[in-house]
C-alpha cells in the first residue's frame, strides 16, 4: 500500500462535487484524456506517461503528477488537502477513467455555480460550451473526511501539505497520516502535555531510582503534596501506639482531607505488604477519634514498575490507591508543566 498527496488544482467548482457526490478523484490533462489510445499505450509501464506528454508538449513539469495519479493501485490511500483541513480516501479499484466513461456520473450533477456538464468529443463541457480541463479520474472511497490540520496533522504532514505539485507520493508519512486519522476518529487532538509526559516519565522514574535513596523518595512525595497545596509531614518512625505504617501524611485543610501514604523505593514489583501496612495505619487513625471531621484515604506510592496481582486485589478490597513509578513520575511532570496547555491562564489572568 502506498500513500499519495493529491491537490485539487483543476476546476475545483467541478472537482469537489465529483469527489463529494460521485467519489471520483479528478486531474487535468483533458487533451490526453480525449485520446482513445493514450492509456493503452502507457498502461504496461506508467513511466511512459511523461514521455508521451513530452513528445507533444515538451518537458512540462506537472507531467510526473499524472504518472503518479495513474500509477495508484487499488487500496492505495490519498491525502487531499482542503482549506484548513484534509481528507483521506482509498482507491477502490484499478480503473483509470476518462470523460467518456463517467457520463452517467455527470447526470444530475451540478457545479458550485449550479452549472451542468456533458461529455462531447471526448471532453467534459460545461453547459455545452466551455471545455473543462478534467481528463482522468479514479474511483475512491472516503476513510476520514474534514480532519482539521490544526491539532491533528503533525509537523511533517503539515509541511508536506504545503507542496504545490498536483500529485506526490508520501508513503514515508504513513505513520503521520494513520495517526491523524485515528486521533480524528477518537476526537483526541494532539496533546503536547501528554506527549511530553509519555516521553519523559520513564526517564524521571529512572532518575528517582538511580539518584534517590528511600528517605529522599519520601521527601520527594512530601514536596509533591506541598506543591498541591497540602501541609505534609513524615511521621516519626517510632510513633507510639500506632498500627501499620505511613511514611507521609498530607492534609488538605480546605477540603478536610488527609492522605496517608506508604512509600516504596525499589525495582520490580510491589507486593501486598504495602497495602496491609497503610490500611492498618489508616484504620487506626480513624479509630482514635482524632480529626473526625476529616476524610481519611490511603495511597501506596511505589517507584517499582508494577504491583503484584495479590497487591492489586488487596488494594481494590481496601479502597487503597496504587501509584507505580511511571504514574508518579507523570504526576511530578504534570505538576510542573500545567501552564503548557493553551487553555491554562497565564500569569496576570490572560489566556494564550
Amino acid at each position: 500500500m502506498k500513500y499519495y498527496l493529491h491537490r485539487i488544482n483543476n476546476h475545483p467548482e467541478w472537482s469537489h462535487p465529483l469527489l463529494d457526490r460521485r467519489k471520483l478523484l479528478s486531474i487535468g490533462w483533458a487533451d490526453f484524456g480525449s485520446q482513445p489510445d493514450f492509456l493503452s499505450k502507457c498502461q504496461d509501464d506508467w513511466s511512459k506517461v511523461p514521455e508521451a506528454i513530452e513528445a507533444e508538449w515538451g518537458k512540462v513539469r506537472p507531467r510526473f503528477g499524472l504518472q503518479r495519479f495513474l500509477e495508484m493501485e487499488q487500496g492505495d490511500r490519498v491525502v487531499i488537502p482542503t482549506w484548513g483541513a484534509f481528507h483521506v480516501y482509498e482507491v477502490t479499484d484499478g480503473a483509470r477513467l476518462v470523460p467518456a466513461q463517467i457520463e452517467d456520473d455527470l447526470k444530475n450533477l451540478t457545479s458550485w455555480h449550479d452549472k451542468r456538464a456533458v461529455v462531447r468529443d471526448g471532453h467534459i463541457q460545461e453547459d455545452h460550451a466551455k471545455k473543462l480541463d478534467l481528463g482522468f479520474f479514479r474511483r475512491v472511497t472516503p476513510l476520514e473526511r474534514d480532519i482539521p490540520r490544526d491539532g491533528y496533522a503533525d509537523s511533517d504532514l503539515t509541511s508536506r501539505m504545503k507542496v504545490r505539485q498536483t500529485n506526490v507520493e508520501v508513503t514515508d508519512l504513513r505513520d503521520s497520516i494513520e495517526s491523524a486519522m485515528e486521533r480524528h476518529k477518537a476526537k483526541r487532538p494532539i496533546n503536547l502535555r501528554q506527549i511530553i509526559k509519555d516521553k519523559c516519565a520513564s526517564e524521571v522514574r529512572n532518575a528517582i531510582l538511580s539518584f534517590q535513596n528511600p528517605n529522599g523518595f519520601e521527601q520527594l512525595i512530601r514536596r509533591y503534596f506541598e506543591r498541591q497545596g497540602a501541609s505534609a509531614e513524615i511521621p516519626p518512625k517510632n510513633e507510639r501506639e500506632k498500627e501499620g505504617d505511613a511514611d507521609i501524611t498530607a492534609t488538605f485543610e480546605s477540603l478536610r482531607l488527609i492522605v496517608y501514604v506508604q512509600a516504596k523505593h525499589h525495582h520490580g514489583e510491589t507486593d501486598g505488604w504495602a497495602v496491609e501496612q497503610i490500611q492498618r495505619y489508616t484504620e487506626n487513625q480513624r479509630n482514635t477519634g482524632a480529626d473526625d471531621e476529616y476524610t481519611k484515604i490511603s495511597w501506596v506510592v511505589s517507584s517499582a514498575e508494577k504491583f503484584t496481582e495479590d497487591c492489586i486485589n488487596q488494594a481494590r478490597r481496601a479502597g487503597v490507591r496504587l501509584i507505580n513509578g511511571v504514574e508518579f513520575a507523570e504526576m511530578l511532570i504534570d505538576s510542573g508543566i500545567e501552564r503548557l496547555s493553551a487553555r491554562e491562564p497565564r500569569p496576570g489572568g490572560t489566556s494564550s
